[in-house]
């Protein structure tokens, strides 16, 4: 597990990869941040940003706003 040192209070992260992504999520400071990435979804993340899987955002919105094929 990477744990950065940075101002934005960043979660511990377990793939840096996902770095440059959060710290600019922290930033702009959003109502929501919809990822599948299960090393991103974790209790202490959530602490820090409002996370949502796609269905978890999708059942959010609503059935009005679901497009199917």
């Amino acid at each position: 597990m990477f744990l950065p040192e940075t101002e934005f209070g960043l979660p511990p992260i377990r793939d840096e990869g996902d770095i440059p992504n959060l710290v600019s999520t922290l930033a702009t400071k959003p109502d929501a941040f919809v990822s599948g990435d299960k090393y991103v979804q974790t209790p202490e993340g959530r602490e820090c940003l409002p996370f949502y899987t796609p269905a978890e955002f999708m059942q959010r919105l609503g059935s009005d706003h679901v497009v199917t094929p």
